[in-house]
């Protein structure tokens, strides 16, 4: 199997997933983020490429309209991110957003066995149209979703705060800075990072690991 690309690897590390635990990835594409989460929190640091502990608690959550390389949202069963009804007590569960319906699909091939048993739910929406019950995950994670840096996220970042329970973490990741003006320079990161803090999150700050930067946060307790 293809080496996944670095920009993930470096997220999950940075997300630092552990067991038991629900997390939500806006703009999911074809799932290899997803299945690098679920065997972190089974165990199996190696498979995201280190033991990366997550600066500042960091994991991600998206935009509604993000495109990005991870770009577009969720899949075809069930709803709720940590309700699914199949996940052994305890396991953890991942739920898969993505605007698009082949994505989706590839995302749920990939990810066969655990969408059987409920550990992954998958569902073709943007943030904007995702619902779930106040509190639903414990962290939430984007990788080159644009529009947080690209146009005003404040509903996005109102919804990912309803969402996160108290001292949930977020991470917003991309390609490591190549330097210049761009999507990849910090100027991404500084205006991500001021969003955080005028919305009232905790714990902003910015962080990377080999292929990915990132800006971390926590939803205030």
């Amino acid at each position: 199997m293809p080496r996944p690309p670095a920009r993930i690897t470096a997220a999950v590390d940075l997300l630092a997933p552990q067991p038991g635990e629900r997390v939500l990835e806006i703009g999911c594409g074809t799932g290899v983020a997803l299945e690098l989460v679920l065997a972190r929190m089974d165990g199996g640091a190696g498979a995201a490429g280190g033991s990366g502990s997550g600066a500042a608690g960091g994991s991600g959550g998206a935009a509604a309209s993000g495109s990005g390389a991870a770009s577009g949202s969720g899949a075809a069963s069930g709803s709720g991110a940590a309700s699914g009804s199949g996940a052994a007590s305890g396991a953890g569960a991942v739920v898969g957003l993505d605007r698009s319906a082949a994505a989706i699909a590839r995302s749920e091939r990939r990810n066969a066995a655990a969408v059987a048993d409920g550990r992954v739910r998958l569902h073709e929406t943007e943030l904007a149209g995702h619902d779930d019950a106040d509190g639903s995950y414990d962290a939430a994670f984007a990788v080159n979703v644009n529009c947080f840096w690209t146009r005003d996220v404040s509903p996005e970042l109102d919804l990912l705060r309803r969402l996160l329970a108290p001292g949930g973490r977020l991470l917003l990741a991309w390609d490591a800075p190549a330097g210049g003006d761009g999507p990849r320079s910090s100027r991404a990161l500084e205006t991500v990072e001021r969003a955080l803090r005028e919305h009232g999150w905790d714990q902003v700050e910015q962080v990377a690991a080999p292929g990915a930067a990132a800006v971390a946060a926590r939803r205030p307790a």
